[in-house]
Parts: structure tokens; C-alpha cells; sequence
């Protein structure tokens, strides 16, 4: 139990150490990941909320999942001069990671253990059928570190070549996926003669780069198998979303529900927000999804997510962002934002037809929070200023949602 205080900074800033401190190892799917669920479904307990747990199976690595796909790929081209027909098979696989990213299907998951996780869910009902519903999401399981985890490293494999329409090279895993697709192409061509010599080879080797470097920097977090503290990403978030279910407690329209979704098992492939998506209790015509995913060590943003397909905020929800961030001075530099790789449960909703929006901070230099999947993303690190900005910014574009749509 958390000890109350006055302020509000000074219980989420608790809540994120006990969870850290009593849970340190929150991988997807592992006691760590369940008791950081306990602890949190007491405190909505308390509050008067009524709570729910819900278990899901899921996939059990997503680097994993990259590295299959991407070493088919690279595989493939070692092959391909000799064997193009068998070289053709293993650039498709490694462009099948397009269908995974956009949670089409799963080419590779057959040869992969599963996990089980559970979803914790809590909700402000409505008298009635409600005429909206909000939910607000935020991950309890904790991030995989790494070498592409460095403090620049995703920010400089993405950008340089932006704009002009080709966007998709802001995207390192969209790129080595659709070079698959050009190595498949070219696989093609050598099969009916009419790509040989050394042009093929160099157009082959240039390639597969991409795949290259795919592979080895997710076969290194794979191996490493290491996950971090993960107070700001995102424990903030989870501390975030406890203080809004506070604040709407008693103050929610009549015929509005808010359900606060603490998820598991975001950081393997976003598989919380994938069973709720896909459970089919809600309906996208009347639910709206809020996430909130590192609320701190950064500027506030809104992001714009997709790995290989980019999924673009609405139109009317960037219109109801866009008015909060003009409604006050301390809003003014919130903006928008693309990953460049990875996305939010947000993603996963999107893709099942729910409109929605993720905030979250992000560091300008760096392209990502500071001590983004770093050990270092510790409650010391934590600016509480910056939670208590995206929690104040969510409360009001929570109110805005409702009253743009009841």
C-alpha cells in the first residue's frame, strides 16, 4: 500500500519506486510482471474501482520473432548466387515481417516458445450502454536493453533520408524489410537469366545491409535477455493512468465508461493490447484509446507509429490535440511525432479499427526518452514535472474526447 500524501507527484513518484524496488525484473509473462499487477490493482482496489484480471498467451520475444526474419533474409543472400529458387523462399520469409509488425499473421511464431501474461483492467462504468467509452492504456512490463539501445544509435539509423516520399527510409525495420522484397525481386531475375555478373553481387550485397544490421543488433537483445527498471517506460505511465482514474472518479458523464487498461507483455510485440483488441468486448464505432507510454525525460508528444505501415493519428483527435496544446501556455510544444522503431499499445488498436492516440516524451537530440531501454531508466532519473504535464495534458484531452463526442 502506498502512503497517501497531499501531492499527487509525490504518490506517483512512490508508486514507481515500490513497483521498481519490489518488482525489478518485469519481463513479459514473469512473477515480477504479475506482483507490479497485485501491487497496482490493490491501489484501484482502494480507490473504489472495480478491477479485473485477464490472461493471454502470447509470443515470447520479439527480437526473437526480428532475428528469425531478418537471418532468413541474410541467409538467403549468402545462398542466393548458387541456389536463387532456396534464396527466394528466405527473402520472402524476412519480408513476411511485414505481416507481423502489422499483426496480420505470424510466419515464424510456430518456432518460438509462448508465454502467458495477463491484462489488468479497471473501469468507471456507465448507467446504461454508453455512448462513449475511453480507454486509457499503460504497460507494467519492463523493456529489453541492448546495443541498439545506445543513446544514439536509433536516432542515427533513422531521418537521413526522409521526405520526398520516402518516408519509409525514416523506418530502419521497414527498410530491411523492403529490401527483402527487392532481394526476392532480384532472386527472380537470376532464376530466368537475366541478373548475373558482378552487378548482381553488388546489388545483392548493398541489399542486404539492411537485414545485416537488423539482425545482429535484435540477435543481441535477444542474447543479453536483460530487461531494465523501467520507471519511465512505463511505470510514469502506469503511475499516470492510477492518477486519472482518480481525478474522473467522481466527475465522468453519466453515459461515459473509462476503463484504465494496465497492460502485460507490450515490450514482446504489444500482446496485452493485441488480446484486448482483439477480444471483441468493444466496439471501435464508440471506444477511443488513450495511451500513455514515458511521460517523462523529454518533451510531450503525440506520436505517429508504425514499423513498416504508419498509422496516422485521426483527423478529429488531432484536431481536439492540437486545441489542447493551444489551450495553455505550458502546452504550447506539445506536438506530434513518429517512431521510428517499436510502437505503443495504441498501434495494436489501430490496426483492429479503434481510433486512439499515444503521448509520451521524447528527447530532440535523441529521438527517443532519455535512458530509453537503458539501466539507467531508474526513479532518479524521473522528471515529475514532466508526469504531471502529460497527466494534466491526458486529463484535458480525455474531456475533450467526450465532449467532441457525446
Amino acid at each position: 500500500m502506498i502512503r497517501e500524501s497531499s501531492s499527487e507527484s509525490d504518490y506517483a513518484y512512490r508508486l514507481i519506486e515500490q513497483l521498481v524496488q519490489d518488482c525489478p525484473r518485469r519481463r513479459a509473462g514473469s512473477r515480477d510482471e504479475r506482483r507490479a499487477q497485485d501491487i497496482v490493482q490493490a491501489e484501484l482496489d482502494r480507490a473504489g474501482m472495480p478491477t479485473r484480471v485477464e490472461p493471454f498467451d502470447f509470443c515470447d520475444n520479439l527480437y526473437r520473432v526480428i532475428a528469425l526474419h531478418f537471418g532468413a533474409g541474410l541467409l538467403g543472400s549468402v545462398i542466393g548466387r548458387r541456389a536463387p529458387l532456396a534464396a527466394l523462399g528466405l527473402h520472402v520469409v524476412g519480408a513476411s515481417y511485414w505481416a507481423h509488425s502489422t499483426h496480420r499473421s505470424g510466419v515464424v511464431h510456430p518456432m518460438l516458445p509462448r508465454g502467458r501474461s495477463q491484462n489488468l483492467l479497471a473501469t468507471l462504468p456507465a448507467e446504461g450502454i454508453p455512448a462513449l467509452r475511453v480507454v486509457v492504456a499503460a504497460h507494467i512490463d519492463a523493456g529489453f536493453t541492448g546495443v541498439m539501445f545506445g543513446s544514439r544509435l536509433l536516432h542515427d539509423l533513422s531521418g537521413a533520408m526522409s521526405g520526398g516520399g520516402l518516408d519509409w527510409l525514416d523506418q530502419p525495420l521497414a527498410l530491411a524489410t523492403y529490401s527483402q522484397l527487392a532481394l526476392a525481386g532480384l532472386d527472380l531475375l537470376q532464376l530466368t537469366g537475366r541478373a548475373r555478373g558482378r552487378l548482381a553481387g553488388l546489388l545483392r550485397a548493398g541489399l542486404t545491409i539492411p537485414s545485416l544490421i537488423s539482425f545482429l543488433l535484435s540477435a543481441d537483445v535477444a542474447q543479453r535477455d536483460h530487461v531494465v527498471p523501467g520507471a519511465n517506460d512505463d511505470l510514469s505511465g502506469v503511475a499516470g493512468a492510477l492518477l486519472l482514474a482518480r481525478r474522473f472518479a467522481n466527475k465522468k458523464p453519466a453515459n461515459v465508461e473509462l476503463v484504465f487498461a494496465i497492460t502485460g507483455a507490450e515490450e514482446v510485440g504489444l500482446a496485452g493490447a493485441r488480446a484486448l483488441a482483439d477480444a471483441g468486448r468493444w466496439e471501435p464505432h464508440n471506444t477511443v484509446v488513450v495511451g500513455l507510454d514515458g511521460l517523462s525525460n523529454g518533451g510531450l508528444r503525440y506520436f505517429v507509429e508504425g514499423e513498416v505501415e504508419r498509422v496516422c493519428v485521426p483527423e478529429w483527435l488531432g484536431q481536439i490535440l492540437e486545441q489542447v496544446a493551444q489551450s495553455e501556455q505550458r502546452f504550447n510544444g506539445v506536438s506530434s511525432f513518429d517512431i521510428p522503431v517499436g510502437g505503443t499499445d495504441v498501434y495494436a488498436f489501430r490496426r483492429r479499427g479503434f481510433d486512439g492516440v499515444c503521448l509520451g516524451c521524447v528527447d530532440p537530440a535523441l529521438g527517443t526518452p532519455r535512458h530509453y531501454h537503458q539501466p539507467s531508466d531508474t526513479p532518479a532519473h524521473l522528471d515529475m514535472a514532466e508526469l504531471m504535464l502529460g497527466v494534466d495534458f491526458a486529463q484535458q484531452l480525455i474531456e475533450h474526447i467526450i465532449e467532441r463526442r457525446c
